[in-house]
């Protein structure tokens, strides 16, 4: 008999906008977020997710204070979120009994007061829960909100590394500009008061600056406010991000930053905090250069070269990726990592994907190997065993009283083996279809599968 006469259970993921927050008002931005950024761009948003296998509940989980944050519902009807959609991840190997197994270590393993917005939420919960059964995670959309601000508590912490050891080389290197230039300009004389300039000496009376705008000059004041109730949410309320432009300021009354045009440069000034095209939020001292007022030009003439406006990109190659530039130059911090963390998370995402389908690629054949293994060492180990009820034979994957010591050690054999494979390719899947329909009807003529409860 084969090793593959179950029926192999379909995994869906449902998917809801997070409207529990207990106000209409914040319940409508979220769904503009999720509108304008998963619907319209395609980059994320604010979601919930659950799983639903063998049954007709959903699986997630959640903060509590005591006990496991592991729950169920029944499918698409959580009464806490607006629901959206329903994804097809594929169709797990795991019979019923390996699946109850599953969700018992599970809710041992995630205890409710180990949720984490960013690092472990429901949607990391559904992303192991896939990896165990053998199926595709989530899609990158679902949680790269969190993925984004996680990824970026880490890189702060490595660039406020990086820049302590930096600042010795920093300096060494500014003192020996300073007296390079001080004998170029010696006898140049102060233009205000026609005193000698003092050889060495730098002008340390202007700051650098950061000026930050919301971006609305969509067009739209429809879009330009959903805008700014988004950077009031996601940068005023819980600190992660926004959609903001930039701009540095130093030495004079101007601001310098960098956006799009068709031909030439795209750097370009304009008197600080009175961009006509934005909206002005705040302004941040990052500190003081040491860099002379003839070396900030030199900076600035050298990026005007590096930065042409058609080489603009939204999520590599922005006003706040200029920004950081001119800062790094002048030896002074980069801009706040909130300031431009969504078109990190974005540009993050576009490379996390060619990875994970070059890597899904080169697993196929092991996968496809490895499966092939499990099935004939189940169909030999099963071939004999007959039914209870009528004494017909058993199929493999089911189980009676009787054999729950051995169909145990059965279980967690296949399992350590799927939790070492990656998942299936929908390819593999879609070849399996033909099989699984004949199992469906031969199942018609037995007992039906129960979604048991776990203890």
């Amino acid at each position: 008999m084969s090793g593959r006469e179950w029926i192999m259970a379909e995994v869906v993921v449902h998917i809801y906008d997070v409207t529990n927050t207990g106000s209409d008002k914040t319940n409508n931005t979220i769904l503009q977020i999720n509108r304008i950024f998963k619907d319209g761009i395609g980059l994320g948003g604010i979601f919930h997710s659950a799983i639903q296998v063998y049954g007709n509940d959903e699986w997630s989980y959640g903060y509590c204070e005591q006990g496991t944050g592991v729950f169920r519902c029944p499918s698409s009807k959580n009464p806490m979120y607006t629901y959206r959609e329903k994804i097809v991840l594929g169709r797990t190997d795991c019979t019923i009994f390996m699946v109850n197994q599953i969700f018992r270590e599970l809710t041992r393993e995630w205890p409710g007061h180990t949720y984490d917005l960013l690092s472990r939420n429901c949607n990391h919960f559904c992303d192991v829960l896939c990896d165990r059964l053998g199926v595709p995670k989530l899609p990158g959309w679902v949680n790269r909100f969190a993925h984004a601000g996680d990824t970026a508590l880490e890189v702060a912490e490595t660039t406020a590394m990086r820049l302590k050891q930096a600042k010795t080389e920093l300096l060494s290197a500014s003192k020996v500009a300073y007296r390079f230039l001080s004998n170029v300009t010696s006898s140049v004389t102060n233009s205000s008061n026609g005193s000698p300039q003092q050889p060495g000496t730098v002008n340390n009376s202007d700051n650098v600056v950061l000026h930050i705008y919301d971006v609305t000059n969509s067009g739209s004041e429809k879009t330009n406010n959903t805008i700014l109730q988004i950077n009031r949410f996601f940068k005023d309320g819980i600190r992660l991000g926004g959609i903001f432009h930039s701009a540095i300021q130093v030495y004079g009354d101007e601001e310098w930053s960098y956006g799009f045009c068709e031909q030439g440069t795209g750097v370009f000034s304009c008197p600080s905090s009175k961009n006509p095209m934005y909206t002005y939020r705040e302004k941040i001292v990052l500190g003081k250069t040491e860099c002379t007022i003839f070396m900030v030009n030199q900076i600035l003439r050298e990026l005007s070269r590096e930065w042409p406006g058609h080489s603009y990109d939204l999520l590599s190659k922005n006003c706040n990726h200029f920004c950081d530039v001119l800062c790094d130059v002048l030896g002074v911090p980069k801009l706040p990592g909130w300031v431009n963390r969504f078109a990190h998370a974005g540009d993050t995402a576009l490379e996390v994907a060619g990875n994970t389908a070059m890597r899904i690629k080169q697993a196929k054949t092991e996968i496809v190997s490895a499966s092939k293994v499990a099935y004939r060492f189940l169909s030999n180990v099963t071939s004999n065993v007959t039914n209870g009820s009528n004494g017909s034979q058993q199929r493999p994957g089911t189980l009676t009283s009787s054999d729950n010591g051995n169909s145990r050690l059965q279980g967690s054999w296949f399992k350590g083996l799927l939790n070492t494979s990656k998942p299936s390719t929908s390819t593999e899947i879609d070849n399996k279809d033909e099989d699984a329909n004949q199992q469906r009807k031969q199942s018609r003529d037995s007992a039906p599968l129960h979604h048991s409860a776990f203890g």
